[in-house]
Formats: C-alpha cells, sequence, structure tokens
C-alpha cells in the first residue's frame, strides 16, 4: 500500500528554519497534484508560519508554539494566543491525519510526527537524533551533494509521486502589497538590488566592507538604488555596511515583516547574500538571486537557484559544519569583482529591471 497516494489527510512536519521552509514548499505541491482531493496540514515552528500563509497547496498550517527544547529543561510554555503545548496536542490529534511526512528529520519532528497518532509515520533513513526510530516507514534518502530541495522532494519520488513542479512558493497576496506600501513608494522605477549581509553564522558571512564596496561599485554602474535587508539582529551589520559606503543605500533592516520584506524583494531587480532565508525568499517571488556560499555546498543548491546564480570557491576543507572555523577562506576567497562581474550578467539578462509593482503573479495570488 502507498501511504501517501491513499492517504485522505497527510500532514507534513517541517519546523525551521525560513529558508528550509520554503526548500520544503514543493513537497506540498507535487503532493497536491498527485492527490487533489487529499487534505493537507503543514506543522511548522511559530515563527515559520507566516512563509505558508495562503500557500494554495496547504489547507491547515499548524503552528508549533514557542515550548522549551529539550523538553527536560523546562515545561511547555505558552504561546502567544495563551495556548499551551497540552491544548496544541490536542488541537492537532483531531486533524485525523493518517500519513505524516517528517522532513525535520530530527527528534523534535519525530516527536510531533509521533503525537499526531497519524497510522504512518514517514521519516528518513538517516535522520539524527534517534528520530528514524520514531518512523515505521523510512525513505531512503539521497546523499547531501544532492541539496535541500531535492532531498525533501526524494520523499515523494520513493512513493512514485511525479515531481511536475519543484520552484519554491510564497504565496505573496495584494495585501502585502499595501502593507509594505510604505517602502514600495520609496523604490526608484529603476534597477534596485537588496543585500542580505548577514546570516545565522558568521562563517557563511561574506564580509561586510566588501558588501560596501560591492554597493558602491552597482550604483555607480548601472545607477543601482541599494537596500539592505534582514532582521532586528542583522541591523549592526546593516549599519556598518551603510557607513562604509559612499552611497546612500535604504536599510531595512530590522524595520519589515517577513511578509513586507517578501513584497520588497517581488519589486528588486536582484538580491545578493549568503545562505539565509532572504536569499531563498527572493526565489520564491521569482526574483533573481546571486548566492555567495562559503562552509555550505553550493554546487547542492545549482538546481534549485541557477547555475549563475551560485559564487562558491571552496577550499579544500569545504563543504563543512565547523560553525565556530575563525579562517573563514571560502568566504574570503571570493572577491568583490568576481560578485561584480556576475551581479551584471544576471541584470543583463534580467528582465525585472525596472520592472512595476505587483506585475509578477504569485501562487494563490487574490
Amino acid at each position: 500500500m502507498n501511504p501517501l497516494l491513499t492517504a485522505g489527510r497527510i500532514g507534513i512536519v517541517k519546523l525551521s528554519s525560513l529558508g528550509d521552509v520554503l526548500l520544503a514548499t514543493p513537497v506540498a505541491t507535487n503532493l497536491r497534484k498527485a492527490s487533489p482531493g487529499a487534505f493537507i496540514a503543514w506543522v511548522t515552528d511559530h515563527r515559520f508560519s507566516e512563509v505558508l500563509e495562503g500557500n494554495p497547496y496547504v489547507d491547515e498550517v499548524v503552528s508549533l508554539p514557542p515550548v522549551a527544547w529539550p523538553p527536560w529543561k523546562r515545561h511547555a510554555r505558552q504561546g502567544d494566543d495563551g495556548e499551551s503545548l497540552l491544548q496544541w496536542l490536542t488541537r492537532l490529534r483531531r486533524l485525523r491525519l493518517e500519513t505524516v511526512i517528517d522532513i525535520q528529520g530530527l527528534l523534535k519532528g519525530a516527536l510531533v510526527a509521533l503525537a499526531s497518532g497519524a497510522r504512518w509515520r514517514i521519516g528518513g533513513s538517516r535522520d539524527r537524533e534517534g528520530s528514524r526510530y520514531l518512523a515505521n516507514v523510512l525513505v531512503p534518502q539521497l546523499p547531501a551533494e544532492a541539496g535541500a530541495r531535492d532531498g525533501y522532494l526524494r520523499y515523494l519520488e520513493h512513493f512514485d509521486i511525479p515531481i511536475s513542479d519543484p520552484r519554491l512558493v510564497f504565496a505573496l497576496q495584494q495585501s502585502d502589497r499595501l502593507a509594505g506600501a510604505w517602502i514600495l513608494d520609496s523604490l526608484r522605477s529603476g534597477t534596485v538590488i537588496a543585500m542580505a549581509p548577514a546570516s545565522g553564522r558568521h562563517t557563511k558571512d561574506w564580509p561586510l566592507e566588501r558588501y560596501a564596496g560591492l554597493a558602491d561599485r552597482l550604483a555607480k554602474e548601472v545607477s543601482a538604488q541599494i537596500l539592505l535587508i534582514g532582521s532586528t539582529k542583522d541591523q549592526a551589520a546593516g549599519a556598518e555596511v551603510q557607513a562604509g559606503m559612499k552611497a546612500k543605500a535604504l536599510d531595512l533592516t530590522g524595520r519589515t515583516t517577513l511578509r513586507q520584506l517578501a513584497a520588497v524583494l517581488e519589486r528588486c531587480s536582484l538580491l545578493i547574500g549568503g545562505d539565509s532565508g532572504p536569499l531563498y525568499l527572493a526565489n520564491a517571488v521569482r526574483t533573481p538571486v546571486l548566492g555567495l556560499f562559503g562552509p555550505t555546498n553550493g554546487c547542492a543548491l545549482v538546481s534549485t537557484l541557477g547555475k549563475e546564480s551560485v559564487l562558491w570557491k571552496p577550499p579544500t576543507c569545504a563543504p563543512c559544519r565547523d560553525w565556530d572555523c575563525r579562517k573563514g577562506e571560502c568566504m574570503l576567497a571570493i572577491t568583490v569583482e568576481e560578485v561584480l562581474s556576475r551581479a551584471l550578467w544576471l541584470l543583463g539578462g534580467s528582465t525585472r529591471c525596472g520592472k512595476s509593482a505587483g506585475s509578477s503573479q504569485q501562487a494563490g495570488e487574490e
């Protein structure tokens, strides 16, 4: 029996992070195309539920409230809406899921799948933290070199579900553009380039002074308006890039919601940044990107972003997961001239330069 094609009620568990949830969205797309009548729910961390808001391929988003993790550190605490973990678990069970695909691959996701009460719990053969022992169906996983998106889609291919649309999905609505109108109205009609200079790991960050130098070159050579984007914790990085520039940038770090940021990125001609959420958010709203990769495997993202959108010059030690590395050779190997040359090539091949607001339709758009 095929636990996906025969199930009427299916759950997807992908809790975090921003980029990984976006990279997993094609799972829902292709699952829906294969089982158009199925009920599909997605369980995600409360911080990333906005990513799935309005997704036309997901019937219900189940937002996991903030809980202490590992669980033995502290009892469950209430979320912003007052829902306790016990209340949330009750709501999860009421969905009556028959099959759950756990593509988180860690203990927390496996516990969510187990708590759902689903008959079939699908996990990966190399899932960590003992989570594979909580699954009762294991999928042979692709090697890490295959990339996150293709690895997630492997869960469908194993059950003979064809992959007809591998694109990332972010259902941008007109209401999001209206909410971000205070920013959109300040954007010029010409070339607008967004830069995301910070990520969650310092080892994945290109030097801030190089972002500043690149921004000045792009402002001069293509008269680009430069935007600096990121979360509240990235504000210091944004301020440092601006301080190192001769041109004036519009610094939006920490000033937008996720959905406002998506509306801004839709208007951009190009996004330049490291391996972080904004890179995949821009791709999901069909904006060209240039990803600067170091410790993470840039080749693994070629199938998702495109060959020309990946810049990776790995030393012999890359890829790696040494998040405490202080050498930074992999990111230092990328020069301003190389990024500038690739950016100009992408801008030359993009039909988005000077594109008017709202002219790129997104999945599920109102």
